[in-house]
């Protein structure tokens, strides 16, 4: 009889067979007694395991709130529309964001509370300059939505509102001729 169970491991050692959970590594051939238990058993208690790992399922976020707002660009042509990488890398941001910030009111943002979380982000200056674009973006997104977002005129996270980069670069530099001289 064939089983298909997830993370069910067998361990065959000294001319016996243990039955493990993979990812606690709990023994389940035995119970909390030493008793032996049937392939039955051990099948429904590493589903019981493997039913605490299991995410429930996510309430909608409070309409209004930069969770909401997050969720909504994400379900828009603007992001949809997105190179399937640049999808990924402003993915991270956003669920960064949203765990962080997702109570906030999108109309109760400030230019304060983003250069507070370019502040926090200060040891990483790329990373808060990436984090407070995402900000402005997901600001532009939501001016253009005044009644479900709160009427915001303005956007607090940009350049305009005194937000300015962290990561300065000089820019592209050309080769000096002595490097293509060598090469």
């Amino acid at each position: 009889m064939k089983m298909d169970v997830k993370n069910l491991h067998r361990v065959k050692a000294k001319g016996r067979v243990y039955w493990y959970h993979r990812r606690t590594k709990e023994r389940l051939d035995v119970d909390g007694n030493g008793n032996p238990r049937g392939m039955a058993q051990i099948a429904a208690r590493c589903n019981a395991i493997n039913a605490t790992f299991e995410t429930p399922a996510k309430a909608k976020p409070a309409s209004g709130t930069l969770a909401d707002l997050i969720v909504h660009y994400k379900e828009s042509v603007k992001f949809t529309r997105l190179a399937e990488k640049t999808r990924y890398d402003y993915q991270r941001t956003l669920d960064w964001l949203s765990v962080n910030y997702g109570d906030t009111p999108v109309h109760q943002i400030t230019t304060e509370d983003i250069l507070g979380l370019q502040e926090e982000l200060s040891d990483r200056p790329r990373t808060a300059d990436v984090h407070c674009v995402m900000m402005q973006t997901l600001l532009s997104f939501a001016i253009r939505r005044p009644k479900r977002y709160g009427g915001i005129t303005f956007n607090v996270a940009s350049r305009a509102a005194g937000v300015d980069r962290l990561h300065k670069t000089e820019g592209y530099a050309p080769w000096p001729e002595a490097h293509i001289e060598r090469v």
